[in-house]
Protein backbone atom coordinates (compact mmCIF):
# COMPACT_ATOMS: atom_id res chain seq x y z
CA UNK A 1 0.00 0.00 0.00
CA UNK A 2 1.15 3.12 -0.72
CA UNK A 3 2.38 5.46 1.88
CA UNK A 4 0.10 8.90 0.41
CA UNK A 5 -3.04 6.03 0.95
CA UNK A 6 -1.96 5.28 4.52
CA UNK A 7 -1.58 8.88 5.64
CA UNK A 8 -5.56 9.46 4.40
CA UNK A 9 -6.40 7.13 6.48
CA UNK A 10 -4.90 8.89 9.32
CA UNK A 11 -6.92 11.61 11.74
CA UNK A 12 -5.72 14.99 11.58
CA UNK A 13 -4.67 14.76 14.97
CA UNK A 14 -2.72 11.21 14.10
CA UNK A 15 -0.47 12.84 11.41
CA UNK A 16 0.35 15.78 13.47
CA UNK A 17 1.46 12.85 16.13
CA UNK A 18 3.18 11.24 13.87
CA UNK A 19 4.83 14.24 12.04
CA UNK A 20 6.27 15.14 15.46
CA UNK A 21 7.30 11.90 16.31
CA UNK A 22 9.31 11.52 12.74
CA UNK A 23 10.50 14.95 13.09
CA UNK A 24 12.11 13.91 17.38
CA UNK A 25 13.42 10.65 15.80
CA UNK A 26 15.45 12.24 12.93
CA UNK A 27 18.35 13.69 14.57
CA UNK A 28 18.91 10.15 15.91
CA UNK A 29 18.17 8.35 12.90
CA UNK A 30 20.68 10.74 11.20
CA UNK A 31 23.36 9.94 13.92
CA UNK A 32 22.91 6.16 13.19
CA UNK A 33 23.60 6.74 9.44
CA UNK A 34 26.39 8.36 10.42
CA UNK A 35 28.04 6.16 12.53
CA UNK A 36 26.97 3.30 10.71
CA UNK A 37 28.78 5.29 7.31
CA UNK A 38 31.62 5.86 9.42
CA UNK A 39 31.95 2.12 9.98
CA UNK A 40 31.61 1.20 7.00
CA UNK A 41 34.02 3.55 5.28
CA UNK A 42 36.29 5.48 7.37
CA UNK A 43 36.21 8.87 8.34
CA UNK A 44 36.56 10.82 5.42
CA UNK A 45 36.24 7.63 3.66
CA UNK A 46 35.10 6.30 0.06
CA UNK A 47 31.28 7.20 -0.51
CA UNK A 48 29.91 4.50 -3.09
CA UNK A 49 26.82 6.47 -3.46
CA UNK A 50 28.77 9.55 -4.79
CA UNK A 51 29.71 6.57 -7.55
CA UNK A 52 26.20 6.01 -8.14
CA UNK A 53 24.82 9.20 -7.98
CA UNK A 54 27.25 10.49 -11.05
CA UNK A 55 26.51 7.13 -13.37
CA UNK A 56 22.86 8.00 -12.95
CA UNK A 57 23.09 11.70 -13.19
CA UNK A 58 25.27 11.11 -16.57
CA UNK A 59 28.33 12.07 -15.14
CA UNK A 60 30.71 8.64 -16.04
CA UNK A 61 33.73 8.97 -13.78
CA UNK A 62 35.26 6.81 -16.50
CA UNK A 63 37.95 7.49 -19.50
CA UNK A 64 36.64 7.04 -23.14
CA UNK A 65 38.84 4.34 -23.84
CA UNK A 66 35.83 2.09 -23.11
CA UNK A 67 32.23 1.89 -22.64
CA UNK A 68 30.89 0.49 -19.52
CA UNK A 69 27.17 -0.50 -18.82
CA UNK A 70 25.93 0.95 -15.41
CA UNK A 71 24.86 -2.29 -14.45
CA UNK A 72 28.34 -4.22 -14.50
CA UNK A 73 29.37 -0.68 -12.74
CA UNK A 74 26.90 -1.67 -10.11
CA UNK A 75 27.88 -5.39 -9.82
CA UNK A 76 31.61 -4.33 -9.01
CA UNK A 77 30.35 -1.65 -6.33
CA UNK A 78 27.96 -4.37 -5.06
CA UNK A 79 30.74 -6.44 -3.40
CA UNK A 80 31.91 -5.28 0.31
CA UNK A 81 35.39 -6.31 -0.37
CA UNK A 82 35.25 -4.48 -3.41
CA UNK A 83 34.12 -1.38 -1.77
CA UNK A 84 37.24 -1.87 1.11
CA UNK A 85 39.49 -1.85 -2.29
CA UNK A 86 37.65 0.96 -3.96
CA UNK A 87 38.26 2.96 -0.22
CA UNK A 88 41.83 1.95 -0.22
CA UNK A 89 42.83 2.92 -3.49
CA UNK A 90 41.06 6.18 -3.02
CA UNK A 91 44.30 6.89 -0.92
CA UNK A 92 46.57 5.91 -3.22
CA UNK A 93 47.99 3.99 -5.96
CA UNK A 94 48.95 0.11 -4.93
CA UNK A 95 49.86 -3.06 -5.66
CA UNK A 96 48.69 -6.31 -4.83
CA UNK A 97 50.95 -7.02 -2.47
CA UNK A 98 49.85 -3.98 -0.60
CA UNK A 99 46.02 -4.98 -1.01
CA UNK A 100 46.66 -8.22 0.11
CA UNK A 101 48.14 -7.04 3.24
CA UNK A 102 45.53 -4.46 3.55
CA UNK A 103 42.78 -7.11 3.21
CA UNK A 104 43.70 -10.18 4.78
CA UNK A 105 42.65 -12.20 1.68
CA UNK A 106 44.07 -14.43 -0.81
CA UNK A 107 46.39 -12.79 -3.61
CA UNK A 108 43.92 -14.60 -6.25
CA UNK A 109 40.91 -13.46 -4.29
CA UNK A 110 42.07 -9.97 -4.58
CA UNK A 111 43.44 -9.77 -7.84
CA UNK A 112 39.67 -11.68 -9.09
CA UNK A 113 38.20 -8.33 -7.10
CA UNK A 114 40.95 -6.37 -9.31
CA UNK A 115 39.94 -8.04 -12.22
CA UNK A 116 36.25 -6.80 -11.74
CA UNK A 117 36.78 -2.92 -11.01
CA UNK A 118 38.99 -2.87 -13.97
CA UNK A 119 36.35 -4.55 -16.03
CA UNK A 120 33.69 -1.93 -15.08
CA UNK A 121 35.80 0.85 -15.64
CA UNK A 122 36.04 1.65 -12.23
CA UNK A 123 40.11 1.27 -11.48
CA UNK A 124 43.64 1.15 -13.99
CA UNK A 125 46.74 -0.58 -13.77
CA UNK A 126 49.96 0.83 -14.21
CA UNK A 127 53.38 -1.43 -14.43
CA UNK A 128 56.22 -0.28 -12.36
CA UNK A 129 58.86 -2.68 -12.42
CA UNK A 130 57.77 -6.07 -11.56
CA UNK A 131 54.77 -4.90 -9.64
CA UNK A 132 50.99 -3.03 -11.62
CA UNK A 133 50.27 -0.60 -9.46
CA UNK A 134 46.07 -0.05 -8.97
CA UNK A 135 44.39 3.28 -8.65
CA UNK A 136 41.15 4.79 -9.42
CA UNK A 137 40.37 6.25 -12.60
CA UNK A 138 38.76 9.35 -11.51
CA UNK A 139 39.55 10.03 -7.85
CA UNK A 140 36.34 10.21 -5.35
CA UNK A 141 35.35 13.56 -4.13
CA UNK A 142 35.27 13.27 -0.02
CA UNK A 143 33.42 16.43 0.37
CA UNK A 144 29.81 14.82 1.17
CA UNK A 145 31.74 12.43 3.63
CA UNK A 146 31.44 12.42 7.30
Amino acid sequence: MDLDKLLEKLSPKEREALRKKLAADEPAVESRLQRLESAMFGPGGFDPFQMCNQMMGGFPPFGPAKAVQPAQVFNALADETRLKIMRLLNEGAKNVDELVQALGLAQSTTSHHLKVLKDAGLIKGEKQGRSVYYSLVQPLNNENSK
